[in-house]
């Protein structure tokens, strides 16, 4: 079985507790589950372990993030913008007209570019 490191560990998707995997749900969509919901309702053969990875200290200002939409997409049909983090290449969809910052899976906190039109 795979293991994936995060940051932010997401919490089971059957319990709430915290997920330690993720897996298919009874053979069928996906989802975090924790070590007693995946003993019952997971897949150990498809599945991923997940493991927690230490935060690094989010940075006082933040730092733009990557435009990884084409412009044409994003005026022309009205998509959303996906945005990628400078420092860990996460991608994150926001809205057309976002303008803020969020803090990344990796600790880094990115500001959305002003949008487009």
């Amino acid at each position: 079985m795979e293991t994936v490191k995060l940051a932010i560990m997401p919490k089971c998707c059957l319990c709430a507790q915290e997920a330690e995997y993720d897996s298919p749900i009874d053979g069928r969509s996906w989802g975090y589950l924790c070590p007693v919901c995946m003993t019952t309702h997971g897949s150990a053969s498809a599945g991923t372990r997940l493991e927690q990875q230490p935060l690094q200290q989010p940075l006082q200002q933040p730092v733009y993030g990557i435009e990884a939409t084409p412009i044409e997409k994003v005026v022309l049909e009205g998509s959303n913008r996906m945005i990628k983090c400078p420092v860990c290449s996460d991608q994150r969809h926001v809205e057309p007209d976002a303008g803020y910052d969020y803090l990344c899976v990796c600790g880094t906190r990115v500001q959305v570019p002003e949008p487009f039109c």
